[in-house]
């Protein structure tokens, strides 16, 4: 582990699942966070107990002595946000895989992004090694960040803006989609009384073959094999599922397009 960077005061800007985890990372790691400025005011005040610090509502009302501002809201309130905050000399950073840094550029000198690459919920247990991917508008930035992801024992990788878009959006397809996938294929067993642990070692199989694998040779299934009679028995098992196949079917054809 290195060893801890000075302790940093941080006012988090937002309530919700991100918000949460970082600022229990933050406080459990020794840094104080000094305000929570929220909206919602029930969530907002829930996390400011938690932290032992100020809670305000009004994003104007945010502290400009703080070490850094992190903005921890969904990507289509981040721009009102820094519309809202006062000016400060503070590094102002927002953890958005999406949007780009100009949205800060535009306002605050010192500015960045620490986009936590992991999906995180009220319920998840506390990711002590997440890797982020940053981006600083400067030196003093950029070593106020590393201060943070150093004191938390987090990894980080140095995205701009235009890359950082793209590895949200593959993201999304590994994590959303998947888990979209799990979702639907725990619905089908549920509905025939069949238990989805069952494929519990499968899932994890798959997840750990991938770490040292390009996942494009991991692949197997009926579509890579072109076993049509296979294809077509699991679509008679889906007439009455007709989102599922749908799914199946794209699935299927683009197995087979990449398998060419």
């Amino acid at each position: 582990m290195q060893a801890k960077a000075d302790v940093l005061n941080v006012v988090i800007v937002g309530s919700g699942n991100v918000a949460m985890q970082l600022a229990m990372l933050l406080n459990i790691s020794g840094n104080k966070v000094v305000q929570v400025v929220s909206r919602n005011s029930k969530t907002g005040k829930q996390l400011a107990k938690l932290c032992n610090c100020d809670f305000n509502a009004e994003v104007k009302a945010a502290k400009t002595n703080a070490d850094i501002c992190l903005i921890a809201v969904n990507d289509d309130s981040i721009a009102e946000v820094v519309r809202q905050l006062p000016e400060m000399k503070t590094t102002v950073v927002h953890t958005s895989g999406l949007v780009p840094i100009d949205v800060l550029k535009k306002k605050f000198r010192n500015c960045g992004v620490m986009y936590p690459v992991q999906s995180l919920t009220a319920h998840s247990e506390i990711f002590s090694e997440l890797i982020f991917c940053v981006e600083a508008s400067g030196k003093k930035a950029m070593q106020i960040i590393e201060k943070v992801l150093q004191n938390i024992n987090c990894r980080f990788v140095k995205l701009n803006s235009a890359k950082r878009e793209k590895l949200h959006l593959a993201a999304v397809i590994v994590n959303n989609f998947t888990n979209h996938l799990y979702s639907l294929a725990y619905d089908y067993l549920k509905h025939h009384k069949i238990d989805f642990n069952i494929l519990q070692p499968l899932i994890e199989n798959t997840a750990l073959r991938i770490e040292s694998s390009n996942p494009s040779a991991l692949q197997t299934g009926p579509a890579l094999r072109g076993d049509r009679k296979t294809i077509q028995r699991h679509l008679q098992l889906l007439k009455n599922n007709p989102e599922l196949a749908d799914v199946y079917k794209k699935m299927t054809k683009s197995i087979e397009k990449n398998r060419k």
